[in-house]
């Protein structure tokens, strides 16, 4: 809790320490860094997921009687992404794959995360898409998103580029890497 005191000392608040502390956690913040680098394993926003041969690229399921009921303007959406690739049927499913969003190299984490919340080694990658919601009342509101702890070594992992989706990605040239950095935050339930 040095780190604390030391944030509170100048705000006159060191007496407060005691009462404060149990309600503090620290906070990881990614923030765009002045870096290029966008190495494999790298933490980043956008572009491919880093994962091993095997990785199977996370998708949402809608059953295809369902699909059937949505209202006309939403089927020629599917219509349309289907003949463009974006969604496929699989069995009695409509398939859409997820949209990268983010890796985070959790050996570069570790050092802002002092309780150990997380491993120690690997990535999270997270996946999400906002194109599984119909604006329709009368169907429920959802996002489908997805996390993998990618536990491998850097050098069995490659890129794997984002499957066409109807969701708007960021491309490549969007790509951009983050630095970690982490600080305190206090929070009350009221």
């Amino acid at each position: 809790m040095t780190e604390l005191s030391a944030l509170l000392a100048p705000l006159g608040m060191a007496s407060e320490l005691e009462t404060l502390a149990p309600h503090a956690t620290v906070e990881i913040a990614l923030v765009p860094a002045e870096s290029e680098d966008v190495s494999i394993g790298s933490t980043r926003l956008g572009g491919g997921a880093d994962a091993p041969d095997d990785f199977v690229w996370p998708c949402h399921r809608w059953p295809l009687d369902e699909v059937a009921r949505w209202p006309d303007f939403a089927r020629d959406a599917v219509a349309a992404a289907r003949a463009n690739g974006e969604v496929r049927d699989e069995g009695d499913a409509l398939v859409m794959p997820l949209s990268f969003v983010i890796q985070i190299d959790l050996a570069a984490l570790h050092a802002h995360d002092p309780d150990g919340r997380l491993p120690d080694r690997g990535l999270l990658l997270f996946f999400a898409s906002s194109g599984t919601d119909i604006d329709d009342p009368r169907f429920a509101k959802r996002v489908a998103s997805a996390v993998h702890w990618v536990d491998a070594p850097r050098a069995s992992l490659r890129t794997h580029p984002q499957p066409p989706t109807p969701d708007p990605a960021p491309s490549r040239s969007e790509e951009h890497t983050s630095e970690l950095q982490s600080q305190f935050r206090i929070s009350y339930a009221v």
